[in-house]
């Protein structure tokens, strides 16, 4: 809804007298090609613009209280919590596994500390893929959400 407001104000803005009186100025043939080739060139960039924010506006804000998660903190709760919780270590294991496998660019122990989690759960620790998940936490969380919080996993 945000997007069509802003659209509609961009298309507003667009028709303005001044920027039509500038246009019959320099040449009246010249005015129904540029306006035609001024609407048809910002329609698409802001289709462009519109595309990427409807797909984040489509999951709108998430992660915080009142606000659906967001799609990694959705998969860690759906999977991997309950897992831990219920000492389900197969589950565990894959769940952690298919996390090592997403690491974001520039998390270069993402998949190592993952990978840790996957063998504490394989022998059975709890205590040890508690301590993997929450070395993740403490050195990736923060700039994961500021960085990927609202993006897809693949």
């Amino acid at each position: 809804m945000l997007g069509l407001t802003l659209l509609s104000q961009c298309n507003e803005q667009e028709p303005a007298p001044a920027a039509e009186t500038s246009a019959r100025a320099a040449a009246k043939e010249a005015e129904p090609p540029a306006p035609s080739a001024e609407a048809a060139a910002p329609a698409p960039a802001e289709s462009d613009a519109a595309a990427p924010s409807a797909s984040a506006g489509g999951l709108g804000p998430c992660g915080e209280k009142g606000q659906p998660d967001c799609p990694l903190q959705g998969f860690m709760k759906r999977e991997v919590k309950p897992a831990l919780k219920r000492s389900e270590f197969e589950k565990l294991a894959a769940a952690l596994e298919k996390v090592s496998k997403v690491p974001p660019q520039g998390y270069d122990e993402w998949a190592k500390i993952a990978m840790s989690g996957v063998d504490a759960a394989k022998k059975q620790d709890a205590a040890a893929a508690k301590e993997a998940c929450e070395s993740c936490h403490d050195k990736y969380e923060d700039k994961f959400k500021e960085e990927h919080r609202t993006e897809q996993l693949p």
